[in-house]
């Protein structure tokens, strides 16, 4: 069974959270799912270009992700950057 990625960038102020154009993304299994979603919430946080360690501080970002079976799709809302 696949297992698509969505990670999910929020923020516990304006209590929002937002996907990229790049995601859902397919993986093979469930545990290539969670470790690659790991993986991605800590560059999506710390190794993005636009994002500060000010940003998260005063937005109270958080990244947060999900790993559903591949018929099962997420809901997109735009990513804010």
């Amino acid at each position: 069974m696949k297992f698509l990625l969505t990670l999910y960038l929020c923020s516990s102020i304006m209590g929002k959270c937002y996907t990229n154009p790049n995601y859902p993304v397919q993986k093979d299994t469930y545990a290539d799912c969670v470790k690659d979603g790991l993986r991605d919430a800590h560059v999506v946080l710390f190794e993005t270009e636009g994002i500060t360690l000010n940003d998260i501080e005063t937005n109270r970002l958080y990244v947060t992700y999900t790993c559903l079976p591949e018929y099962a799709q997420p809901t997109h809302l735009p990513w804010p950057m």
